[in-house]
């Protein structure tokens, strides 16, 4: 019997959802409302149907009668309805969390009576039952719609138990025994996440119970216990069912200390894990491959075509999957051709995941021939027809699945395998047969030294024929295109008269030169190359560059790559910044020097742009036939007006300006004027040297005598102060560099200076300097490559060390022994060399290589930065390495010294 009061909700009242909120919408909220409500009040009430009105009406008989044991009693009677109440069995059971609760009759949960009836008649007493229930099961319950399914979902979901104080009260008597069984099941709950807390909790108490009961003085769990305890059938099927779904989950395979990561801590050291992976083995449910993975039993196809009723079909199924093709198999069997495309779709679409499928993703992403699939995956012709079948085959390259890490190392070094059967084997080396990477081979290879182009067309071709491969036209050379793509290349320098030359743009460390360099210092002028390449002749030997045409060549590739549109590469050797005028170039070389002879003045204009005299004769002085009278070029020239002339000498306050900034300087006191008014001759009457691109104040005797003073007037020079067109000149950089020859100052910070004065006040003489160079020639051997952090981890220690300065100012001591030791800037730090050859990123990481034979890549980046101070790129490292005659393994991301040792390793 349900007792209730006339102020109690109508929620207590078995009532479906859609009639019950209709009624609280209708401002109906207790039984004495609802009782009171007539038939004709209810049907104009919105939104509730006929049925509902039938199911209130009955709902309103039944309380007035009592027919459904519902009694109403008046307030003060509520002590009786407590008393019925506790009358009621306290039914208790596990929770998720494993505590004991009270259960709640499905009688008192808040459902329709549809949905009540359908759970009672079909045995449902008590919530508990339905916790883990899905919906799919209620559906399938006879009578259950939708609706009553969803609103069983939703009221599970909502549900809150009380917790049983009597029952809690008595666990506190046998606290150890709750404190590991819920340590054993709050574990399991977390791993496995099928497993009910109350019903782990139900199997592992007694036996935890009993087992304390026998160990009194157990302090943790004992491996003997979890084997009780896994031992049962709940929790032995429990765990097995778990292993089978977790290792279904990998798809290429898992290891046992894998599996064991995703499992309760308490089963390490049990070898439970292990012996119910060997019977799930032995039962066919998981398989270990060759390689020690645990993976997934699934059937092959051919076990599933061999389970097809109809002999015909299962005929015509296997025949497919031996390839042959729909018109054949209609042939043979006298079928039509769709009937066999009919009969094979439908097994297709029935059949389970087979083990076939283990290959699914890699061939849906990639293309591959039959015969690159079996060399690949060492796989039956029947795998391969039966995923054309089954899916669309991927587009892209197999050489690309070589580098793809989402995809297990099996399959990338059977990409491997299958794309190295395309390779042509060269002594150590292993060469794509490509046309593009043989080109690249033979010009590593044999065009060390500068050749024609059809000069190395020849040697191309005698290089095919060698490895008898002359017949296959895709190798041949299409002169005009590979032209272009060789000017291209970043493995030449093209050069004028159609020569190239092997240069490897990736094992040198621009930075430098193109700093010195600074292009973008000039401003609306075009230069020669050659003005370069004579400037800075000791950068041109550092970098191998050979001539003019090779510095154009590569500043082009190099700008290429910054992209800047101010900088035009005209034909070779001419370099185009901004917006330039010959002509005016050529009238400030005249204002400069006239009056000249033509040969001279042609001489003053390579000086100045780098344009060789004859090519100035004959191409640069047409415009100026006005200015030339019996042999000699002369101009007269005007000087500034007295006013400008006066308020330029007030503006020109510094030493040292650039000739365009005079300009620029001068349109902005005088916007009406002519730039073309600043010229030599008006810079020398406001008291100026000119040079080439700069003017300095004439206190000076020269341009070095000026640079000298700047660089030696102080003790501490930083010349990261000084204007960047200052520090790029030809005559600086000389003079800075002469200085630090004769350790006059040494660079104790980039661009930063100490005089040498100021380290002999510290009792540092040129002598120790020197010193310090032969100590650390003592140390080394020959061929050694080494950092001063190279060192110092080596155990090398100096006097010189107590001076407290950064590594920096160590290694410009040894910069400038360039008779004991060779060097490069790399990396942020310098290395050097003890010997006189080049140093190159790719000549050091050989060295390193050479010492270990391999080298995992990771760990030659940690090493160059620990040991050597230098911070090095990945892909830069990738890209030196892969154009040498060095290996790298991207599957394994490894580096090895050739290629034989990478193939006795692998």
């Amino acid at each position: 019997m349900r007792y209730v009061t006339l102020n109690d909700t109508i929620e207590k009242i078995d009532l479906s959802v859609r009639s019950r909120n209709a009624l609280l919408r209708a401002g109906i909220n207790t039984i004495a409302e609802m009782l009171d409500v007539t038939e004709e009040k209810l049907a104009n009430i919105k939104n509730l149907g006929s049925k509902s009105i039938d199911e209130i009406l009955i709902a309103i008989t039944d309380i007035k009668t009592g027919h459904k044991e519902i009694c109403i009693v008046d307030e003060s009677d509520e002590q009786m309805m407590q008393n019925e109440l506790v009358l009621q069995e306290v039914v208790l059971f596990r929770n998720r969390e494993g505590l004991l609760c009270k259960d709640i009759p499905i009688e008192q949960l808040e459902l329709s009576v549809r949905a009540y009836n359908c759970l009672h008649s079909t045995g449902f007493k008590y919530a508990s039952e339905l916790t883990d229930i899905k919906i799919e099961d209620l559906r399938g319950i006879k009578n259950m719609g939708s609706s009553s399914a969803n609103q069983i979902v939703s009221v599970m979901k909502n549900i809150v138990y009380k917790t049983s104080i009597d029952v809690q009260s008595e666990n506190e008597k046998i606290p150890q025994v709750n404190e590991i069984c819920l340590a054993v099941i709050l574990e399991m709950k977390k791993y496995i996440v099928n497993a009910h807390e109350g019903l782990l909790y139900q199997v592992a108490e007694p036996i935890i119970e009993e087992y304390i009961g026998t160990h009194p003085d157990m302090e943790e769990i004992e491996i003997e216990l979890i084997t009780s305890i896994y031992s049962t059938e709940f929790f032995h099927d429990t765990l097995k069912h778990f292993l089978v779904e977790l290792v279904e989950q990998f798809r290429y395979g898992t290891t046992i200390s894998t599996v064991l990561s995703h499992l309760p801590k308490h089963l390490d050291r049990t070898g439970i894990v292990e012996k119910m992976i060997n019977s799930l083995i032995s039962d066919n449910l998981l398989v270990a491959s060759l390689n020690g993975a645990i993976e997934r039993k699934y059937p092959t196809i051919i076990e599933y075509a061999r389970t097809l009723h109809k002999e015909k079909d299962r005929t015509l199924f296997e025949e497919r999957l031996k390839g042959f093709t729909l018109e054949e198999l209609g042939q043979k069997y006298g079928v039509t051709r769709e009937r066999v495309r009919q009969i094979v779709k439908k097994h297709m679409n029935n059949r389970p995941h087979l083990r076939e499928d283990h290959h699914a993703d890699v061939f849906k992403k990639y293309s591959f021939s039959k015969a690159d699939f079996s060399i690949a995956f060492d796989e039956p012709l029947i795998t391969f027809n039966y995923l054309v079948l089954a899916y669309e085959p991927g587009t892209l390259a197999l050489d690309m699945l070589v580098d793809d890490d989402s995809f297990p190392i099996e399959y990338r070094r059977g990409a491997e395998k299958a794309a190295y059967k395309n390779y042509l084997s060269i002594g150590n080396d292993r060469v794509r047969r490509n046309r593009s990477d043989l080109v690249d081979y033979v010009i590593r290879n044999y065009c060390k030294e500068e050749i024609s182009f059809d000069e190395f067309s020849e040697l191309y071709s005698m290089f095919l024929k060698d490895y008898d491969i002359e017949s296959d036209e895709r190798l041949i050379l299409s002169d005009r295109t590979y032209e272009n793509k060789l000017a291209d290349s970043e493995q030449v320098l093209w050069k004028y008269g159609r020569r190239i030359r092997y240069y490897n743009i990736e094992a040198y460390d621009f930075n430098e030169l193109l700093q010195i360099l600074d292009l973008d210092q000039y401003h609306n002028m075009e230069f020669s190359t050659l003005k370069f390449f004579i400037d800075y002749q000791e950068y041109m030997r550092n970098y191998d560059i050979r001539d003019e045409y090779e510095l154009h060549n590569l500043l082009k590739k190099l700008y290429k790559r910054i992209n800047n549109p101010n900088i035009k590469f005209k034909r070779m050797p001419n370099i185009e910044i901004g917006t330039a005028d010959r002509d005016e170039q050529m009238l400030d070389i005249l204002l400069q020097f006239a009056p000249v002879s033509n040969v001279d003045l042609a001489a003053a204009y390579e000086a100045v742009y780098g344009v060789r005299t004859e090519t100035v004769l004959a191409n640069y002085l047409k415009n100026f036939d006005e200015y030339f009278f019996d042999g000699m070029y002369t101009i007269d020239a005007n000087p500034l007006l007295p006013e400008h002339s006066s308020r330029m000498s007030e503006c020109l306050e510094n030493d040292f300006y650039t000739i365009h900034d005079v300009k620029r300087l001068y349109l902005r006191e005088f916007a009406n004027a002519n730039s073309h008014m600043i010229n030599p001759y008006t810079l020398k009457l406001l008291g100026f040297r000119v040079y080439s691109t700069y003017a300095i104040r004439n206190n000076y005797q020269s341009a070095v005598d000026y640079f000298r003073c700047l660089l030696l007037e102080k003790d501490i020079v930083d010349a990261r102060t000084f204007p960047r067109e200052l520090t790029s000149t030809v005559s600086y950089t000389l003079e800075l560099y002469r200085l630090k020859s004769i350790y006059e100052i040494v660079e104790y910070l980039p661009s930063q200076y100490i005089n040498i004065r100021r380290l002999t006040s510290a009792g540092i003489s040129v002598k120790k300097l020197h010193e310090y160079c032969y100590c650390i020639y003592q140390l080394t051997e020959r061929g050694e490559y080494f950092t001063v952090k190279s060192l110092r981890k080596k155990g090398f220690v100096h006097p010189l060390d107590d001076l407290g300065f950064e590594e920096w100012f160590y290694s410009s001591i040894l910069t400038e022994d360039n008779k004991r030791f060779s060097y490069r800037r790399m990396g942020g730090s310098k290395v050097f060399f003890k010997g006189t050859q080049e140093v190159t990123l790719i000549s050091f990481i050989e060295y390193l290589i050479g010492q270990e034979k391999s080298i995992d890549i990771y760990d030659l980046i940690e090493l160059l930065k620990d040991t050597y101070g230098l911070t090095a790129d990945r892909s830069r490292i990738i890209s030196i390495i892969n154009n040498g005659s060095m290996h790298y393994d991207s599957i394994m991301e490894k580096i090895y010294i050739d290629y034989d040792t990478y193939f006795e390793e692998v």
